[in-house]
This record gives C-alpha cells, structure tokens and sequence, in this order.
C-alpha cells in the first residue's frame, strides 16, 4: 500500500498496481467449484488464477462488464471475494455468476481456501497461453486477502501506466519503490511492449521464416512463368515474323502473348486458391488477430499473384512485338 502510494505520488504516473504474475506470461492454475452447482460425478474445472493488487484492473485498464473492482475495503479481514473474466462467465451460465460463490481452490493454499463471493466480471485478456489461443477462465483474487505464504512463491510484479514516456519515468518509479521497500532492488524493468515481444517472438520467427519461404516461391513461379513465355517467344518467332508481314500490328501481337500467358497463369492462381482455402485450418495454430479464411487474404494474395504473373508474361510480349519481319523471315 505504501509503494502504491509513493508511486502514484510521481507527477509521471497514470496508475499503479502489483501483481504476482503479469498478461501474456505464466501464472497459477487450480480446480475450482461453484457453490450450488452441481458437478454430476465431474472434476472441478481449471482456472487461471491471478492475484492482484486493487488498482491492477486500472492499470490494464480491462473492461468492467458487470458487478464492480476491487477496492481498498477489500481487505483481509473483509469478506472474501473475486472477480471472474467473461469466459469463466460463459460456463457458469445459465446463472447469474454474481449470485454465486467460487468455494474450492485446492492446493492453493494449503488449509486457506474461502467462499469467495463473485462481485465482478471483466473483460478476457491474454494469459499465459499463445495469443492464438483461447482465453482461459481466469479468476482474480484481491492481494490484501491472500495469506503471506501465496505471496512468497513468486516474485511480485509493479505495473505502472505513465503518462509520460515509460523509459524516461522507469528510473523514478523503481527509486519509489526501493524506498517503500526500504532498500531492496527492483529488476526487469521492462515495458508491456517488451513482454507482449518476448510472448511472440517464436510465432514472430516461425512467421519471418515463412514469410521468406513464401517469397522465394513467389520468385521462382515468376521467373518460371517469365521463362517458359521467353522461349515459347524464341520459339515462335517465324511465327510473329509472318503474323507481322501480313498486317498484324505490334499490340495485337503483345496482346496474344499476354493472353496465351495469362490462360496458363490464371488456371494456375485459382488452383492454388482453392488449395490454401482447404489447407489454411493447417496454419490457424499460428494465426492472431485474423480467421483462417480472412477475406482480405483470399483476396489480396490472388490480386497479386496475378500481377506478378502478368509482369512476367509482359515482358516477353515486348519482345515478340518488336520482331523484325524481315530478318526473321530470312533467318528461317
């Protein structure tokens, strides 16, 4: 309280909490029952739990949907509640999850495991799982209500919101908090752009590598295209060189290279569509932010397929379009 307290006090400072495990990172799990719930022979259901301090929710600034935040009222002799997120929410429906009481934590704390009564439900926010994941339940307990052995398994997080930039005001906050410590160090200052980058790095490299892989298909179906029409050019050059002699201009020429290419290319396009439409649920593993059949994809990817097959194909027609009659008819 005290840290919060000198924290908040700095001109720099939006908001600041505590926490025992932070978004996106690794956090505590454990069986849990609703009281008046039946359970029909099941085992209790797993939850993520999070242990907070009063202005966390204020920090992250997550959505209140129903019900109401911690406070400072929320204190150990005050009786015990919790805050549920929208998809621990979803399976306690058809009831209301605010008229219930969450009565099992087992191993949680060995002997120390209250009813605790539901008086809020927020907002999903990433938890220790990938972003392509599904929220988990999630149950935040109030950090002045837990005891000092739940406290002391993990290190304790600061979250602070600054209004100014979090780099400049991380030296002020952290000399805030040693001295509310009374001189203990603070570590791993980071940024929550920092921890989000650490969550995804391995999707972000998998990503990189198959951006990469993409590319270089891309290329080589160009260079392809590009050298089968060249040839096929080479090839019928007597062919263009009577076309030319017997009135054929320059563009209707280049348009029936073009043409002959696209009809090859285009074939070719729509096939592969159809491929990576049946075969993208193999890549939603990897996917955020985006479904697997997102329309914007299935529509810009072609888009630009066709026109690198369509530069590739131009190319050639340039050349079959500036055969000289002439000197073609004679070689042959």
């Amino acid at each position: 309280h005290d840290a919060v307290q000198r924290v908040n006090a700095l001109p720099s400072v939006a908001s600041a909490g505590a926490a025992v495990s932070l978004p996106l990172e690794s956090d505590w799990g454990a069986g849990y029952t609703i009281a008046d719930q039946p359970m029909n022979g099941r085992p209790p259901a797993r939850a993520s739990l999070r242990i907070v301090s009063a202005d966390y929710l204020a920090v992250f600034q997550i959505p209140l949907i129903r019900g109401r935040v911690f406070t400072d009222r929320d204190e150990s002799g005050a009786p015990p509640v919790a805050i549920i997120n929208e998809a621990m929410a979803r399976q306690i429906l058809p009831r209301d999850p605010l008229d219930g009481r969450i009565t099992q934590f087992p191993g949680l704390v060995p002997g120390d495991d209250p009813p605790r009564h539901i008086v809020g439900i927020v907002g999903n926010v990433r938890d220790g799982l990938a972003l392509n994941q599904q929220t988990r339940p999630t149950v935040y307990l109030p950090m002045a209500q837990m005891p000092a052995p739940a406290l002391h398994a993990e290190p304790l997080a600061w979250v602070v919101r600054t209004r100014t930039d979090p780099d400049a005001a991380g030296l002020t906050i952290a000399k805030a908090l040693q001295e509310a410590s009374g001189g203990l160090p603070v570590t791993q200052v980071r940024t929550m752009d920092a921890v989000s980058a650490d969550a995804t790095a391995r999707t972000r490299f998998q990503m990189v590598l198959m951006v990469i892989f993409g590319g270089l298909a891309l290329a080589l179906a160009a260079i392809g295209v590009y050298g089968v029409m060249a040839y096929t050019v080479r090839q019928r050059a007597h062919e263009i060189g009577v076309r030319l002699a017997l009135g054929a201009t320059s563009r209707s020429v280049q348009g029936m290279v073009i043409g002959e290419g696209m009809r090859v290319a285009l074939p070719g396009i729509l096939f592969g569509v159809a491929g990576a439409f049946g075969l993208s649920r193999v890549l939603g593993g990897f996917l955020f932010g985006v479904t697997v059949h997102d329309p914007l994809v299935f529509v810009s990817v072609p888009l630009m397929l066709t026109a690198v097959a369509l530069v590739a194909v131009w190319l050639p027609s340039r050349v079959a379009s500036r055969v000289n009659p002439a000197v073609t008819l004679r070689s042959e």
